[in-house]
């Protein structure tokens, strides 16, 4: 190992407000942080490793915008090196992440996004991470707000709905809806449409308990219908997913679901007379199956 190999010579390195010097070091940071071997004492030290996290967080917010993304790129190394062991800092980074999604430049809201979805799938569960993101809905920066939204429907993709409890989630959305700017009230209405690709008419269902006005509530609506008839509903699992975590806990929702995600597997099983199912009728199957939850035989005709 080299003299610089070392937690010690890093947190100091990171701890320097000149811009040049920040550029310099950043990278070797970055290589040091790949390499196993030649970052093993990277925690060995708590409180050194909390200073050099607290610090990183002022390298994402810098007003630098090759110093914030260095500063990005520095978090995900620390995210692959460490993995769950990275979970206490979620706290930490999170705000950071949620104030550099309201950047300016493309670049840096994109990779923003990319480091949030990174803490989901590699150091904390994905309704941990949301949890510290929610505060993002209320930004003061109008990209920001976007960008939670937009963050929601990238999670959605790349997640799938049972990793999110939605019950918490969608009010900020109605929120956004009437939002003072533009840009926000059709991103956050584009994401209760994805809402509905997954959940089906659940959401439909909350939102008129959500005193909505009443001709922004058709605006919403007629967007679901649109894309119910347009066949790109995720149709697989999300007319049996919990709403709330209060049903994903419930024994009878939870088989369900299991069952559910066998039968979506299994789209093209013949029906009882030997023909071949189509994608919509085994959704209606599963449908009927959500609404009627003791009949679990259903499930072996799907």
């Amino acid at each position: 190992m080299g003299e610089h190999d070392n937690m010690d010579y890093f947190y100091q390195q990171v701890s320097q407000k000149d811009v040049t010097r920040r550029l310099q070091v950043g990278q070797d940071l970055i290589d040091y942080l790949n390499d196993p071997h030649r970052s093993s004492d990277v925690d060995h030290e708590k409180s050194r490793l909390d200073k050099t996290i607290d610090e990183l967080t002022g390298w994402v917010n810098a007003s630098n915008y090759k110093v914030a993304l260095l500063g990005l790129d520095i978090v995900s190394a620390f995210v692959d090196r460490l993995s769950e062991r990275f979970k206490g800092y979620v706290g930490t980074v999170v705000p950071a992440l949620v104030d550099r999604l309201g950047d300016s430049r493309d670049q840096v809201r994109e990779q923003t996004q990319a480091v949030i979805l990174k803490l989901m799938e590699k150091c904390a569960p994905v309704m941990y991470v949301w949890e510290r993101l929610l505060p993002g809905f209320k930004h003061k920066n109008f990209r920001s707000r976007e960008g939670v939204c937009l963050c929601l429907s990238s999670t959605l993709n790349t997640f799938g709905p049972q990793s999110l409890t939605l019950s918490k989630i969608v009010p900020f959305l109605c929120t956004l809806t009437g939002d003072s700017n533009g840009q926000v009230r059709e991103t956050a209405i584009a994401t209760l449409v994805d809402v509905y690709r997954y959940v089906g008419e659940r959401v439909r269902a909350d939102l008129s308990k959500r005193d909505l006005p009443s001709a922004r509530l058709q605006t919403i609506y007629s967007k679901f219908d649109e894309v119910l008839n347009s066949g790109n509903m995720a149709l697989s699992v999300s007319h049996v997913l919990p709403w709330s975590k209060a049903q994903s806990s419930d024994p009878v929702n939870k088989g369900l679901f299991s069952l559910a995600r066998l039968c979506s597997a299994c789209l093209t099983l013949p029906d009882a007379d030997g023909k071949p199912n189509s994608n919509h009728n085994t959704a209606q199957r599963i449908e009927r199956l959500n609404n009627t939850p003791e009949n679990f035989s259903n499930v072996c005709k799907l």
